[in-house]
């Protein structure tokens, strides 16, 4: 067979599997059926049997019960006979419903309800005929009760009895019929498990003889697997391989196997050869990295040492550029202020140039202006002098006012003493000089206003001369005073012309000091351009000496690291010359090895 090992273990437990499904669903179906049918008879037909059995006891026990009752005379013992047949009439009774429920419950044969239909039909034939013997003799009649229990009673209940046997013995036929049933299913399930148990015996026999024949092969592997692993065996040796299965596979890999390691076997003895002679070179160049490791070691203390030099001058030159870098960031600090005052000095010229300026501008605007006071500082004095003119004319002419002022009054004083007369003479006159009385009067109260205006005229003429008095004092001393401003504006005009000059000189000294610190701004710019230019330059050197002290120290690591690696080295020089020899000692320990094969 062509089957694989792992096929034909599927197929013998497919076939093992198959039948043992068949026992398992017949079992199951022939022991359902038992139950079934186990269950009829314990649970139906003989709990019918039992309540039938009991019906036949409570009637045959009523027969004799009631034979009792009518051969009794005692009444004591017929009460309780009497008792007993109605107790045993609800036995019946108990078991009847009972019988009836299980049989609605789980139903019933035609012949059962056959049989159960003529027991109920003799129940209600007896039942009156009992009650019948029973009040019989409650009358005392008891011929009668005797000749109905003979000829009725008693044919009755034979047959009420025959009738509950009937049911009995059917359920008892039923029960056999079920039990040989059983009993039949039972054999032929017997058979059956016989039959697929020998059949599964004799299939597991069959299939693991294939599968033994298929692995014995692995008996001749196994076997010169052993010889191989004891350090001996022929690696010429083929296995015959038949089959095409798995351990055919094996055998047919083995023998891959067998003739791979026969190839390696072959190749290793000759590389054992050629390792002993590469050996023998070996242990020579070991030697001899020995000796120049030595010498590498020498030269590498040598570059310590210079580099060592190199690293310390670096480190010099590198910390005299960190002091520099200190004395580069004082002077771009100094330059930085310098710029800065510089920068406010040009503003605060640039302010004076414009202050003076605006200095100019004013004086040049107060000269004008001097000029304008000057002149009116002229026509100011030719009023003021026209005004103390007027002034002294009014105050002469006041003086005139004034007297003709004493005139009026002197001319009213006289009216009023006229007046005063004519009034006297009025009186003297009586009616007839009334009305040059009233005249009179009037004249005076004239008079006396005139000498009242006349006062107050006076008393401010008066004022009035002496506001002109004052006004002609003022005039006088303005006078002067617009001399005084006169002289003073002719002086401070000429002043003002002389500083006038001197600003002007100011501003062209301005502008050249002006243009002289833009000069030096730009000079300054300059020289900080420059200064920056030799801070990044002296950046850039600080960095690359830095970088260079760096280098220095790595390459000092460097060469500590390769120092050690050489001492390293040395070590390994020296253990590999050891190894070199163990190496050759195991070379012919293996050829002595593969000389034991059969090659």
């Amino acid at each position: 067979m062509n089957l694989s090992v792992k096929k034909k273990i599927i197929i013998q437990c497919t076939v093992i599997f198959i039948l043992l499904l068949g026992i398992a669903t017949q079992s199951i179906v022939r022991i359902r059926n038992i139950n079934r049918n186990l269950t009829i008879i314990n649970d139906i037909n003989i709990v019918k049997q039992r309540y039938a059995i009991n019906f036949r006891g409570s009637v045959h026990d009523r027969a004799i019960r009631l034979g009792d009752f009518v051969l009794y005379t005692d009444t004591e013992k017929r009460a309780v006979t009497r008792q007993e047949i109605n107790d045993l009439n609800v036995f019946y009774q108990e078991s009847a419903v009972a019988l009836d429920k299980i049989s609605l419950e789980v139903g019933s044969t035609p012949d059962e309800q056959q049989r159960l239909a003529d027991i109920k039909k003799s129940e209600a034939e007896t039942l009156p005929l009992i009650q019948q013997v029973l009040d019989y003799e409650a009358q005392g009649l008891h011929d009668e009760a005797v000749a109905v229990l003979l000829d009725k009673a008693r044919p009755a209940f034979n047959l009420w009895l025959d009738r509950i046997n009937a049911y009995i013995d059917l359920e008892e036929k039923q029960n056999q019929i079920i039990t040989d049933e059983t009993r039949s299913q039972v054999a032929f399930f017997q058979v059956i498990v016989i039959v697929i148990n020998s059949i599964s015996i004799a299939i597991a026999v069959i299939l693991s003889i294939i599968i033994i024949r298929s692995i014995n092969p692995l008996s001749k592997v196994a076997k010169s697997l052993n010889s191989i692993a004891q350090g001996s065996g022929d690696l010429t040796a083929q296995l015959d391989v038949k089959t095409k299965d798995e351990i055919g596979v094996v055998a047919t890999s083995f023998n891959t196997v067998i003739s791979t390691l026969h190839r390696i076997m072959v190749t290793i003895k000759d590389s054992v050869s050629a390792l002993n002679l590469s050996g023998q070179e070996l242990v020579a160049n070991t030697q001899e990295v020995q000796s120049q490791a030595g010498n590498i070691d020498a030269n590498i203390n040598d570059i310590r040492l210079q580099i060592k030099k190199q690293t310390e001058r670096v480190s010099e030159v590198s910390n005299t550029m960190k002091s520099v870098d200190g004395e580069m960031q004082t002077l771009n600090s100094i330059v930085d202020t310098q710029a800065q005052d510089i920068t406010e000095c040009a503003g605060d010229i640039d302010e004076m140039v414009s202050g003076v300026n605006q200095v100019e501008t004013i004086l040049r605007m107060n000269s004008e202006k001097f000029t304008e006071l000057s002149s009116a500082s002229n026509v100011g004095y030719e009023n003021i002098s026209n005004i103390y003119q007027k002034v002294v004319e009014i105050s002469d002419r006041s003086h005139g006012v004034s007297d003709a002022n004493n005139v009026i009054n002197s001319i009213a004083n006289q009216t009023n003493l006229l007046a005063m007369n004519a009034a006297i003479e009025a009186a003297h006159a009586g009616e007839a000089g009334r009305g040059f009385a009233v005249v009179a009067d009037e004249i005076r109260k004239l008079a006396e206003n005139s000498a009242k205006q006349s006062k107050s005229v006076s008393v401010g003429l008066n004022e009035l001369i002496h506001s002109i008095n004052s006004m002609v004092e003022t005039s006088q001393i303005a006078g002067e005073s617009f001399e005084n401003i006169i002289e003073a504006v002719a002086s401070v005009e000429e002043q003002q012309k002389q500083v006038q000059t001197v600003m002007e000189h100011q501003v062209e000294l301005n502008g050249k000091v002006s243009r002289s610190f833009s000069s030096i701004a730009n000079m300054n710019k300059d020289v900080i351009g420059k200064v920056g230019l030799i801070t990044k330059s002296y950046d850039q050197v600080l960095q690359e000496t830095i970088e260079l002290d760096r280098i220095s120290r790595e390459i000092n690591d460097h060469i500590d690291v390769i120092s050690d690696t050489n001492t390293e080295i040395q070590g390994k020089v020296k253990a590999m010359y050891a190894n070199t020899e163990t190496t050759k000692k195991n070379i012919e320990t293996v050829q002595q090895q593969v000389d034991q094969f059969t090659l």
